[in-house]
């Protein structure tokens, strides 16, 4: 059984990509990239809809069967404007 990551909940997550697929928001016309993540607890899917998670994901490039990292640090003001807020994460993929 897959479960959803919720980053609010637990905020890292770690493990082998088993799977890469997109899916549509009606808020953006970017593919959500929805990713399947293997680890002892199970498995895990990630749907990238916050757009720093999306672009986290396309610098680190995920491929199936590599190890990744998903660390969410929570909201943060943008720069330059007083009231905006995002989601930030950190990822990395191991060598």
């Amino acid at each position: 059984m897959t479960v959803d990551y919720q980053p609010q909940v637990h905020p890292d997550l770690e493990g082998r990509v088993v799977e890469i697929s997109f899916t549509r928001s009606d808020f953006t016309d970017e593919p959500i990239p929805v990713l399947v993540i293997s680890n002892s607890d199970g498995l895990h899917r990630v749907s990238a809809f916050h757009a720093s998670l999306r672009q986290q994901l396309a610098l680190v490039n995920p491929e199936v069967g590599c190890r990744l990292g998903i660390r969410y640090v929570g909201k943060r003001k943008l720069r330059n404007h007083w009231r905006a807020e995002f989601h930030a994460y950190h990822v990395a993929k191991a060598a």
